[in-house]
């Protein structure tokens, strides 16, 4: 076994102390094991190539850009428009509100990415008509929380930005050709379809247990009026996704033009330019025009939130640059294992690093040591590359002790966390197991295909 390997469950332990124990921070609990493993590894010779390459990581900027964006979508009051037009249509059904929140956690995980900030938006408006529907509180939390998580594999996100960048640096180090930022967008679209057929029939089969009814009318928006106040606010999908959509179509062309790698330039700085470019159009989309005090008073109010989730991704390229992931990569090829092994070990090294840190640390943190692994054992780089968001955030946020999508769904409801947790833990293992599936399958065709 190598010793990066005991460093590495060194840090698991010394993170579920830290949040369990004193009841800290995750991005504390972060912080203080990257400062004790550096003192046990003694790697003071890498702490100023660890921090120089940490900062000049476009993924900070790209988080931040994203949640930014959520705060202007949140004032301007774009998601709930939506939300309130998806609630209209599908609460005419039965269990019609745990249907809503699949489609506006959809929507708004295309806008801005997934996890717990998306909670608060849907959940706010989702968990009560769930309530009202019958639905029990520990399963509506649950329901919430794991719609949330959409948003980490359903690209435009931060997640999705990390593992592009992490793939087209493999291939360009390892000597393979790689697809714009645009293809695995679609590539990536493909996966997070699948995804939501499971969501849909997760909840299907729960709505069918616990006997779910119809919203009361009374409580369910009127469609005449949710789509003449929000029908603006359904442009912005095509919005975001314009740009990569003219980025596949005309990729030819604007070669020929500039030539391929400038070309490869723009089409890396598609990602870079969305989030500014879609919130000022959410400005005019949405049905409140906020004032400029406004905005800053919502990005004051919601700034240590940003500052954290981006604080824990931070150390975590730390520990990252400290910790050589890679001898963990060359212990696990030294196996020779089949790719199909390979492909059910991986999501769960990385499962069991999402019950402490985030899908896009995690994406960090493995992404580079994962596609090296894979590859090797004659998976596609493309495949591999598209599947990291979902291996990495599938479950991120969702899994004890650090789970705060549960935490804020029950906080919204106010009910109990014991049986909340209950219900996580079923839900967590199946759709670990529906992702090992999907993973294996998707890594074993793609080896076939490219013999």
């Amino acid at each position: 076994m190598p010793v990066e390997l005991i460093y590495l469950i060194v840090l698991v332990a010394l993170i579920i102390v830290i949040i369990t124990v004193p009841k800290r921070p995750v991005y504390e609990a972060t912080f203080v094991a990257f400062v004790i493993i550096l003192f046990v590894t003694w790697r003071w010779d890498r702490l100023g190539t660890c921090l120089a390459s940490s900062f000049s990581q476009t993924i900070l900027y790209t988080i931040f850009a994203f949640m930014a964006f959520s705060i202007v979508m949140k004032e301007t009051k774009v998601m709930d428009s939506c939300v309130a037009l998806i609630t209209s249509v599908c609460g005419k059904f039965k269990g019609g509100a745990a249907y809503a929140d699949i489609v506006a956690n959809t929507f708004l995980g295309a806008l801005s990415g997934g996890g717990p900030q998306n909670i608060p938006v849907v959940g706010s408006m989702t968990l009560p008509s769930m309530k009202k529907s019958g639905i029990p509180d520990k399963l509506a939390v649950n329901v919430s929380a794991f719609d949330s998580l959409m948003g980490n594999f359903i690209p435009p996100s931060p997640t999705y930005a990390a593992a592009f960048g992490i793939y087209a640096g493999f291939c360009a180090a390892s000597g393979y050709t790689s697809v714009s930022s645009a293809e695995m967008w679609g590539v990536m679209w493909i996966i997070a379809a699948v995804m939501i057929l499971f969501r849909i029939v997760t909840v299907f089969v729960s709505c069918k247990i616990n006997h779910v009814v119809t919203v009361p009318k009374e409580d369910l928006p009127r469609f005449r009026d949710a789509i003449k106040s929000g029908w603006k606010a359904l442009f912005l999908p095509l919005i975001i996704a314009l740009p990569f959509i003219l980025d596949m179509a005309c990729s030819g062309f604007v070669a020929d033009r500039i030539g391929a790698e400038a070309a490869g330039m723009v089409s890396k700085s598609v990602l870079l330019i969305i989030p500014g470019f879609a919130a000022i159009c959410s400005l005019f989309l949405g049905s409140k025009r906020p004032k400029f005090t406004e905005l800053a008073n919502a990005f004051a109010e919601n700034a240590n939130g940003i500052i954290m989730i981006v604080a824990m991704v931070l150390f975590s390229m730390f520990i990252g640059n400290i910790i050589s992931v890679g001898e963990i990569g060359a212990f696990l090829s030294g196996l020779d294992l089949p790719l199909a092994v390979l492909a059910l070990i991986v999501p769960l090294l990385t499962s069991v690093m999402s019950m402490i840190i985030s899908s896009v640390a995690i994406t960090v943190f493995f992404g580079n040591m994962i596609l090296a692994v894979l590859v090797a054992a004659g998976a596609s780089p493309l495949i591999v590359a598209a599947m990291l968001p979902l291996i990495c955030g599938g479950l991120s946020g969702t899994i004890p002790p650090s789970a705060p999508c549960l935490f804020i769904g029950a906080n919204i409801l106010k009910c109990d966390l014991r049986g909340v947790n209950g219900i996580a833990v079923r839900w967590s293992v199946e759709q670990f197991v529906f992702v090992e599936l999907l993973f294996m399958a998707a890594c074993l065709i793609s080896s076939a295909v490219m013999l």
